[in-house]
C-alpha cells in the first residue's frame, strides 16, 4: 500500500530573496513516498454457513478430502486420521468443534493442514471445513478485539473481528486454541 505525503519546506526569506529578489515565497514540494504498511494475509473459509478467517502463516496446505480412517473411542470432533505424505495426521471436524450444524461434505469441502502450537511445540492437525473461499489482506489496526459476551462458543477461539465492506463480520480464529485439542494432538504424538 502506498501513501502520498505532502512535505512542506519553509525556506528562509534570505534564501528566497537571494533567488527571487523582491518576492516572498513559501515553497511547497509534493513528494511521493513509498511506505510499506504491514498487512497480514488471511484465508477465508466456511464452517456451518459462517465465514471465518485464519492467518495464512498457520496454514501449511489445503487438500481435498482423502480417505479418513476412523479411530475407535475417539471424541466426536476427532473424525479420524489421514496419511499425509507418510505422516499420520489427526483430522478434526471444524463444524463439530465450532458447534455448528454438520452437513454432508460437498465438492467444495476440504481439509486445512494447520500448524498449531501445543505446549510450545508446533504440530500438524487437519481441519475439515465446508469450503475455502479466498485470501484477503487486512491491516492489523482494522481488526477489532473479540467480543467478550454473547457467543455460543468460547471467545478464546477468536483473535478478533473484521468488519467487511459489505457490512458483514469476519471472525478471525485463534487456530492454536480451536484446533490444538489435547485428544487430537496426543493421538498424533503416539502415532509417530
Amino acid at each position: 500500500m502506498t501513501l502520498k505525503k505532502v512535505v512542506v519546506l519553509f525556506v528562509s526569506l534570505n534564501e528566497l530573496n537571494y533567488l527571487y529578489p523582491n518576492k516572498v515565497y513559501i515553497a511547497m514540494i509534493e513528494e511521493q513516498v513509498e511506505e510499506k504498511l504491514e498487512v497480514i494475509s488471511y484465508l477465508i473459509f466456511e464452517i456451518g454457513g459462517e465465514l471465518y478467517a485464519a492467518n495464512v502463516e498457520k496454514i501449511e496446505s489445503i487438500i481435498e478430502i482423502p480417505k479418513i480412517t476412523k479411530v475407535p473411542n475417539s471424541p466426536p470432533h476427532l473424525i479420524g486420521v489421514i496419511n499425509l505424505r507418510g505422516v499420520v495426521l489427526p483430522v478434526i471436524d471444524a463444524r463439530i468443534r465450532m458447534g455448528t450444524e454438520v452437513k454432508e461434505c460437498t465438492e467444495f469441502s476440504g481439509i486445512l493442514i494447520l500448524e498449531v502450537d501445543y505446549k510450545g511445540e508446533q504440530v500438524l492437525v487437519g481441519a475439515l471445513v465446508d469450503a475455502v473461499n479466498e485470501v484477503v489482506e487486512i491491516l492489523p489496526g482494522r481488526i477489532d478485539p473479540p467480543p467478550t459476551m454473547g457467543l455460543d462458543f468460547q471467545s478464546t477461539y477468536l483473535k478478533g473481528v473484521f468488519k467487511r465492506k459489505n457490512g458483514s463480520f469476519l471472525m478471525i480464529l485463534n487456530l492454536d486454541q480451536v484446533f490444538a485439542v489435547d485428544d487430537a494432538v496426543t493421538f498424533e504424538k503416539t502415532m509417530v
